[in-house]
Formats: C-alpha cells, sequence, structure tokens
C-alpha cells in the first residue's frame, strides 16, 4: 500500500511517498502527479517508502515525463535501502536525482 501526503508551497510541491510502489499503486502516484499541473517543482520524498519494484520504478519515470510535459521539473529526494539498490539496479537513480544539487550520495 502506498501513502501520499502532498505539501504545496506556491509553485513548488513535495509528495512523501511511504509504503510500497508496485504494481498495485502506481496509478495513485500518476493521479497525484497530474494533479499538480500548475507547479514547477515537484520532489518526491522516498524516505518512508519501503519497496520499490519494477512497476514502481517505471511510475516513477512516467511521473517525470507528466510532469515535464506541464513545465515542471520532477526529482526523487532520500532513496534509500532497498528502494535507492533497485533504482541504481535499474539505471534510473541519477535521472531521477538529476535536478537536485550536487552528487547524490552512496
Amino acid at each position: 500500500m502506498l501513502t501520499l501526503d502532498i505539501r504545496r508551497d506556491h509553485d513548488t510541491a513535495q509528495l512523501i511517498l511511504g509504503g510500497e510502489l508496485d504494481l498495485g499503486s502506481e496509478k495513485n502516484l500518476a493521479a497525484a502527479v497530474a494533479d499538480l499541473h500548475d507547479t514547477t517543482t515537484i520532489e518526491l520524498d522516498l524516505r518512508r517508502m519501503t519497496y520499490c519494484d519494477s512497476s514502481g520504478v517505471a511510475a516513477l519515470m512516467r511521473a517525470r515525463t507528466v510532469a515535464a510535459s506541464h513545465g515542471a521539473n520532477l526529482h526523487i529526494a532520500n532513496p534509500h535501502g532497498m528502494v535507492r539498490r533497485v533504482l541504481e539496479v535499474c539505471g534510473v537513480l541519477g535521472t531521477l536525482t538529476a535536478d537536485l544539487d550536487g552528487p547524490t550520495p552512496a
């Protein structure tokens, strides 16, 4: 089960994701990002995520594409543990953190 807490500050939004991002929850993320069409920056904070499979990785990449189609930059923050490892193995960690200042810590 995926939980989403949304915080907004002017044209910036932070989505704090918790739990599991997988085939059963990817539509929740897609809907949340689509609803933020009036923002310029979207941060997906993964500090509370405990699980992410290939469907979840694909959902993160689609969210980035959807945000870009609305003129927003989307990046992730605080990937850790197994979630971080999955993003590394799939080769998308650098892409999803590209809008952050400085290198992504190991």
